[in-house]
């Protein structure tokens, strides 16, 4: 860790318990967190936050609060990582509200670096382990993740119109566009989790009609079986402001239909205008256009995600494997649990039970994939339950401490 956090102020502390703190000036605290906190982003790792609390006369009770504080932070910052800043802007209450209201639920351990206290508040520099699973599951839980793990691979057949007066440009065309979607677009996709099938092979030898910009739903269809894609994604972005003159027609910031590669079916349209300028914008303007582009994406990936049907093959029987029992009270919580997702699972059966491990025999509505996501995503209570892999047919989970 940069300037050797733990060479300051003793040895990490093991979980529940705390180093003696350094007492260092406000001053020098500042510099140990702002050198300290790229390291500590750089890597996985501890997260390195600073707390505050008023001291009101009991210094003891104010780094409790300050250190509260402080893990607060450090949440946050991990949240922060885990979405791409228009979700977060979009979801900042809920996030407050549901998320860091609960901070030392998501800290596995933590060590207190310094102490200090200045105008009659206690200042706290903390390092601390975040779960970031555990965090990804309250994201999910609190509606700011849209969970998109039974999406499968998505081609993306976005043409990027990058400057007024301009031709779009797209990969398919063969040349002039490296990238396999617009950047925004891409980017947004990779944030919600989706995996982006590789246009790099589609390109060479591609026939001339699957080279133009208007290509029929077949040959979109055509492209995805080629690719592998479950999913294709058709249509255009605007990645430029759009300044906005009387009796010109508004090119719209996103115009994308999503569909699904086996059956052909259109499963969403995404049409969104954007923001309008009457001049020329600067760099705000452009993180605007950026913005609502993001936003225009997870609305049609939420949509994608409501309106894709089960197919058979996303039915039968699965297995599930469950490690990490501590007591038969997590047992029947599990299964109490697992047994209310009546829209998705029939019956759910424990096949064998021992060592702190459950098989169970599962008659499913769904796939593995969409199964796992919804189990990911309860609330257990006492404990979490973590997916380690999703086979076709076969899930294993295994439960952890809710700290």
């Amino acid at each position: 860790m940069s300037m050797g956090l733990v060479g300051l102020a003793g040895a990490p502390a093991a979980k529940g318990r705390e180093t003696e703190p350094m007492k260092l000036t406000p001053w020098i605290l500042l510099i140990i967190l702002l050198v300290a906190t790229p390291a500590a982003w750089a890597a996985e790792g501890p997260v390195v936050a600073m707390g505050r609390a008023a001291v009101a006369g009991n210094e003891l009770k104010a780094r409790d609060l300050a250190v509260e504080d402080a893990l607060r932070q450090a949440v946050g910052q991990s949240a922060a990582k885990l979405l791409d800043p228009a979700t977060l802007r979009a979801g900042l209450q809920v996030l407050d509200q549901k998320v860091l209201a609960k901070a030392k639920q998501y800290v596995g351990s933590f060590t207190l670096e310094a102490s200090s206290i200045s105008d009659g508040q206690m200042l706290v520099l903390v390092s601390a382990n975040v779960d970031a699973r555990a965090l990804e599951q309250a994201l999910a839980l609190a509606g700011i993740r849209v969970p998109t793990g039974n999406l499968g691979r998505v081609l993306v057949l976005v043409a990027e119109e990058n400057a007024p007066g301009r031709p779009p440009v797209f990969w398919w065309s063969g040349y002039g566009q490296d990238d396999c979607a617009p950047r925004v677009v891409a980017k947004t996709l990779k944030a919600m989790g989706l995996e982006l099938a590789d246009c790099a092979p589609l390109r060479q030898g591609l026939p001339p009609e699957l080279k133009a910009l208007e290509i029929t739903d077949e040959q979109a269809l055509q492209l995805a079986r080629l690719a592998g894609a479950d999913i294709v994604l058709r249509g255009a972005a605007r990645t430029y402001p759009l300044v906005s003159r009387p009796g010109q027609a508004e090119t719209p910031l996103l115009d994308v239909q999503a569909i699904e590669a086996a059956s052909g079916r259109v499963l969403a349209k995404q049409s969104a205008p954007g923001p309008k300028f009457s001049q020329t914008p600067g760099v705000e303007g452009a993180e605007q256009n950026d913005a609502a582009l993001a936003q225009a994406v997870r609305d049609l990936v939420a949509q994608v995600v409501v309106a894709r049907p089960m197919s058979a093959q996303d039915q039968g029987v699965l297995e599930i494997e469950l490690s990490g029992v501590g007591s038969l009270g997590q047992l029947m919580r599990f299964e109490q649990v697992v047994s209310s997702l009546t829209s998705m699972v029939d019956s759910l059966r424990r096949q064998s039970l021992g060592g702190g491990k459950a098989v169970y025999r599962v008659e499913a509505r769904v796939s593995a994939s969409r199964l796992a996501d919804e189990i990911l995503v309860q609330n257990y209570g006492g404990f979490l339950v973590n997916v380690l892999e999703v086979a076709p047919g076969r899930l294993r989970l295994a439960l952890l401490a809710n700290h």
